[in-house]
């Protein structure tokens, strides 16, 4: 069967796909607690069914992947790699429709999970379910692993899976959104920190004699956003990938982004203060205040050199502390403390891989217009193929509403998605 055949199948196959990602959304693999175990199962019935052989892994209770294989008659490996976890509903009423229910609204398929990134999955569950019943004979074996924990670090789906050897290859293709079209070819990395303070408390009518823990939380933070300010070394192969990434930034640039805003976005990390929580009544001084914080880090950037800063801005705000409250010192309250909680790396594809090649020219055939290439400014699950020499691109329908109201993915746009997956499988494997 031709490319062009295999095109004509997927086209004939729309409404399929539409339903296959309706019945996902309608799995509720909210993270936390992120069980997947259902979602999995069916997704093992639905592959098995269409020829491939699928596996089972729970990496711990309710963190089930699944992974299917579709055989060929060569050595390569060809992975397409997928998250089915999904982060939960901040706001419910701000939803148009029920997210669980995968409505179409003008041409869209709106759910929680439909952008990020349920509806690519169903995508290359299609994608793969043709290639098996129309008795493609590939030169090697495509590997589909559909795994939970990426909403909450990866560990355990996609990194407990290429820890184990199940997940090893030759090329990979991670299906998140990419966004206008683009491929993606690079993600900044994740350092996640708590920072805790402790003060003393007392009747709110005589704050004098308390010191007060959200405002120490407050005070320090207005410190450490100086982080951002930092001019900080790139490695030379990133440099080269911003100067590739231009053509996108320009698009964006071109749609009210403001151009010095996107060149911090690459040139320097970020800080977000996450989640604040203190205090315990509102006519008390707050004894003890808590925040997590994210911050995100571009190839070339020492993690380390990073945590010394910070560090070092905690020791002299305590120094200052201790100056303004003596008796914080001498009752032995350290004021301001900092642990890390979770670290990603940040990685890249090398601009020369022939994957890079290869999807940008499926992705012409199918859209006509050439990808311009771009930069994640999240975390995904490519950072753990990428540490294992596997080159690694992220590609994908979606739209600009991930973890947010009325989510969603466009039809046409998880067509063609559909379209590159199968032709990206065929051309890097090959066909008898």
């Amino acid at each position: 069967m031709s490319m062009d055949a295999v095109l004509k199948e997927v086209d004939s196959r729309r409404d399929d796909v539409v339903k296959l990602v309706q019945e996902l959304i309608r799995f509720k693999t909210v993270n936390p607690p992120g069980d997947t175990s259902d979602c999995a199962g069916f997704i093992k019935d639905y592959l098995s069914e269409r020829g491939l052989k699928v596996e089972l892994y729970e990496s711990e209770k309710g963190k089930v992947s699944a992974v299917g294989i579709l055989k060929g008659s060569g050595d390569r490996r060809f992975i397409w790699d997928g998250h089915i976890d999904v982060v939960p509903i901040a706001k419910p009423d701000a939803w148009t429709v029920d997210p669980w229910e995968g409505k179409i609204v003008e041409s869209r398929i709106v759910g929680r999970g439909a952008a990020d990134m349920k509806g690519n999955v169903g995508a290359a569950m299609v994608a793969a379910s043709i290639l098996s019943e129309k008795d493609i004979n590939l030169r090697g074996d495509l590997v589909l692993a559909f795994v939970p924990d990426e909403e909450t670090g990866g560990y355990l789906g996609t990194g407990y899976l290429v820890d184990k050897g199940v997940l090893d290859g030759d090329a990979c293709i991670v299906g998140e959104f990419s966004p206008f079209n683009t491929l993606c070819v690079g993600e900044k990395g994740i350092l996640w920190l708590k920072v805790k303070a402790s003060g003393i408390p007392a009747h709110a009518s005589v704050k004098f004699l308390g010191v007060n823990a959200i405002d120490m939380l407050y005070k320090f933070f207005e410190d450490l956003y100086h982080v951002e300010e930092v001019d900080r070394k790139l490695t030379a192969e990133f440099n080269k990938i911003i100067d590739a990434i231009q053509p996108a930034l320009k698009q964006l640039e071109s749609i009210g982004f403001p151009r010095e805003l996107l060149n911090n976005m690459y040139r320097r990390l970020s800080v977000n203060v996450g989640i604040v929580k203190g205090g315990e009544k509102v006519n008390i001084v707050p004894a003890n205040a808590e925040a997590e914080v994210d911050i995100r880090i571009l190839p070339g950037m020492d993690y380390d050199q990073v945590k010394k800063e910070i560090d070092q801005i905690r020791k002299d705000y305590n120094n200052k502390l201790w100056e303004k409250y003596p008796n914080l010192k001498a009752l032995g309250i350290e004021g301001i403390t900092v642990e890390e909680t979770l670290r990603f790396d940040p990685s890249y594809q090398k601009l020369d891989a022939p994957l890079i090649l290869l999807m940008k020219k499926e992705i012409q055939k199918i859209t006509n217009k050439e990808p311009l290439l771009f930069v994640h400014t999240g975390g995904t699950d490519a950072r753990f193929f990428r540490a294992k020499g596997i080159p690694t691109v992220c590609y994908g329908a979606g739209s600009e509403t991930p973890h947010g109201a009325n989510e969603y993915v466009p039809i046409d746009n998880l067509i063609e998605a559909t379209k590159v997956y199968a032709l990206a499988a065929m051309d890097f494997l090959g066909t008898a």
